[in-house]
Protein backbone atom coordinates (compact mmCIF):
# COMPACT_ATOMS: atom_id res chain seq x y z
CA UNK A 1 0.00 0.00 0.00
CA UNK A 2 1.33 3.42 -0.98
CA UNK A 3 1.52 5.73 2.02
CA UNK A 4 1.49 9.36 0.94
CA UNK A 5 1.97 12.17 3.40
CA UNK A 6 -1.19 14.18 3.74
CA UNK A 7 -0.79 17.79 2.76
CA UNK A 8 -2.91 20.35 4.52
CA UNK A 9 -4.07 22.65 1.69
CA UNK A 10 -4.67 25.56 4.06
CA UNK A 11 -1.17 25.31 5.51
CA UNK A 12 0.35 24.82 2.05
CA UNK A 13 -1.47 27.92 0.75
CA UNK A 14 -0.25 29.97 3.72
CA UNK A 15 3.33 28.82 3.06
CA UNK A 16 3.11 29.79 -0.62
CA UNK A 17 1.66 33.22 0.20
CA UNK A 18 4.40 33.80 2.79
CA UNK A 19 7.07 32.84 0.23
CA UNK A 20 5.61 35.19 -2.38
CA UNK A 21 5.49 37.99 0.18
CA UNK A 22 9.10 37.46 1.28
CA UNK A 23 10.26 37.45 -2.34
CA UNK A 24 8.39 40.66 -3.18
CA UNK A 25 9.84 42.39 -0.11
CA UNK A 26 13.37 41.09 -0.81
CA UNK A 27 13.31 42.24 -4.44
CA UNK A 28 11.78 45.59 -3.51
CA UNK A 29 14.44 46.19 -0.86
CA UNK A 30 17.25 45.08 -3.20
CA UNK A 31 16.06 47.73 -5.65
CA UNK A 32 15.83 50.39 -2.95
CA UNK A 33 12.10 50.93 -3.43
CA UNK A 34 9.64 51.96 -0.76
CA UNK A 35 6.17 50.44 -0.67
CA UNK A 36 4.81 53.72 -2.02
CA UNK A 37 7.30 53.80 -4.90
CA UNK A 38 6.35 50.24 -5.88
CA UNK A 39 2.68 51.16 -5.49
CA UNK A 40 3.15 54.09 -7.87
CA UNK A 41 4.82 51.83 -10.45
CA UNK A 42 2.23 49.05 -10.23
CA UNK A 43 -0.90 51.16 -9.66
CA UNK A 44 -1.63 49.00 -6.62
CA UNK A 45 -2.14 50.56 -3.22
CA UNK A 46 0.71 50.53 -0.71
CA UNK A 47 -1.63 48.80 1.74
CA UNK A 48 -2.34 46.03 -0.79
CA UNK A 49 1.39 45.55 -1.35
CA UNK A 50 1.92 45.44 2.42
CA UNK A 51 -0.73 42.72 2.74
CA UNK A 52 0.97 40.75 -0.04
CA UNK A 53 4.41 41.11 1.55
CA UNK A 54 3.04 39.86 4.88
CA UNK A 55 1.31 36.90 3.20
CA UNK A 56 -2.11 38.11 4.36
CA UNK A 57 -3.74 38.04 0.93
CA UNK A 58 -3.28 36.12 -2.29
CA UNK A 59 -2.34 37.92 -5.50
CA UNK A 60 -3.90 37.21 -8.86
CA UNK A 61 -1.67 36.11 -11.72
CA UNK A 62 -2.12 39.54 -13.28
CA UNK A 63 -1.00 41.21 -10.06
CA UNK A 64 2.10 38.99 -9.92
CA UNK A 65 2.95 39.89 -13.52
CA UNK A 66 2.60 43.63 -12.81
CA UNK A 67 4.72 43.43 -9.63
CA UNK A 68 7.38 41.28 -11.29
CA UNK A 69 7.60 43.71 -14.21
CA UNK A 70 7.96 46.70 -11.88
CA UNK A 71 10.73 44.89 -10.00
CA UNK A 72 12.54 43.85 -13.19
CA UNK A 73 11.97 40.21 -12.33
CA UNK A 74 10.03 37.24 -13.64
CA UNK A 75 6.85 35.95 -12.07
CA UNK A 76 8.69 32.75 -11.10
CA UNK A 77 11.11 34.88 -9.03
CA UNK A 78 8.15 35.96 -6.91
CA UNK A 79 6.59 32.53 -6.54
CA UNK A 80 9.78 30.75 -5.55
CA UNK A 81 12.88 32.85 -6.14
CA UNK A 82 15.39 30.33 -4.80
CA UNK A 83 14.02 27.42 -6.79
CA UNK A 84 13.73 29.52 -9.94
CA UNK A 85 17.39 30.48 -9.71
CA UNK A 86 18.48 26.92 -8.96
CA UNK A 87 16.46 25.48 -11.81
CA UNK A 88 18.11 27.71 -14.41
CA UNK A 89 19.74 25.05 -16.56
CA UNK A 90 21.30 27.27 -19.23
CA UNK A 91 25.06 27.40 -18.90
CA UNK A 92 27.07 28.69 -21.84
CA UNK A 93 30.38 26.95 -22.49
CA UNK A 94 32.35 30.20 -22.40
CA UNK A 95 30.76 31.14 -19.05
CA UNK A 96 31.55 27.86 -17.28
CA UNK A 97 34.34 28.25 -14.72
CA UNK A 98 37.42 26.09 -15.25
CA UNK A 99 39.79 24.80 -12.59
CA UNK A 100 43.22 23.41 -13.31
CA UNK A 101 44.38 21.16 -10.49
CA UNK A 102 47.94 20.88 -9.19
CA UNK A 103 48.23 17.64 -11.18
CA UNK A 104 47.46 19.56 -14.38
CA UNK A 105 43.92 18.25 -14.78
CA UNK A 106 41.52 20.81 -16.24
CA UNK A 107 37.97 20.54 -14.96
CA UNK A 108 34.96 22.48 -16.23
CA UNK A 109 32.46 23.36 -13.52
CA UNK A 110 28.85 22.80 -14.51
CA UNK A 111 26.04 24.62 -12.77
CA UNK A 112 24.91 21.72 -10.58
CA UNK A 113 28.35 20.25 -9.97
CA UNK A 114 28.79 21.26 -6.33
CA UNK A 115 31.93 19.20 -5.78
CA UNK A 116 33.78 20.97 -8.58
CA UNK A 117 32.48 24.36 -7.48
CA UNK A 118 33.77 23.63 -3.97
CA UNK A 119 37.16 22.59 -5.43
CA UNK A 120 37.33 25.84 -7.40
CA UNK A 121 36.50 27.91 -4.33
CA UNK A 122 39.15 26.12 -2.27
CA UNK A 123 41.64 26.59 -5.10
CA UNK A 124 40.90 30.33 -5.19
CA UNK A 125 41.18 30.63 -1.42
CA UNK A 126 44.62 29.04 -1.61
CA UNK A 127 45.76 31.98 -3.75
CA UNK A 128 45.89 30.19 -7.09
CA UNK A 129 43.86 32.81 -8.95
CA UNK A 130 45.75 32.60 -12.24
CA UNK A 131 44.85 28.92 -12.66
CA UNK A 132 41.15 29.15 -11.78
CA UNK A 133 39.56 31.05 -14.62
CA UNK A 134 36.39 31.41 -16.63
CA UNK A 135 36.30 30.43 -20.26
CA UNK A 136 37.84 27.79 -22.44
CA UNK A 137 40.69 25.70 -21.04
Amino acid sequence: MNKLAKIDPIEETADVLATIGRNIRRLRNERGLTLQALADQTQLSASMLSLLERGKTGPSIGTLVVIASALGAQMSDLIDGERAAADDMVSRFADQPVVETAAGVTRRILRHDRARRRDRDQHLQAGNRQRARTGRP
